[in-house]
């Protein structure tokens, strides 16, 4: 999900790059392709770099982590509230948005069960139209 918004707090090249990377894609991205990226892009930096301003993004809500169940770590533009279809051979992510009100849900869970939900995720496995 693309959203127009901008980095707070100093606008470094590398931050900037790692924003429209973000960006440009429809997908969450992992370090290592975030790397990758860079790279074409002339940058030449290292992991530790990424991971500290993916880490700086995230607490101005501008970026944030989406972990799936094999405990990948990827990163994305915040935005509109989406789940996600990940197919299990090529490995495609694509962002879904659910017509159906969760919100609601979580406030049937908090009713039922005294568990306050603080946020949730959702993922759906399988083949995309490609893979089956």
């Amino acid at each position: 999900m693309t959203m127009g918004r901008s980095l707070c707090g100093r606008n470094t090249k590398v931050r900037e790059a790692l924003l429209c990377i973000l960006q440009k894609t429809q997908q969450p991205f992992t370090v290592s392709e975030i790397l990758t990226q860079l790279r074409k892009q002339g940058f030449h930096t290292n992991k530790t770099t990424v991971y500290r301003q993916m880490e700086k993004m995230q607490q101005q809500h501008v970026v944030q982590e989406v972990t799936f169940s094999d405990a990948i770590r990827r990163f994305e533009i915040s935005g509109i509230h989406h789940h996600h279809l990940v197919c299990q051979k090529c490995h495609k992510i694509v962002d879904i948005i659910l017509n159906n009100d969760l919100h609601q849900e979580e406030k049937i869970i908090f009713q039922k069960q005294k568990f306050k939900v603080l946020s949730h995720s959702l993922e759906f496995f399988g083949l995309c139209q490609h893979c089956q």
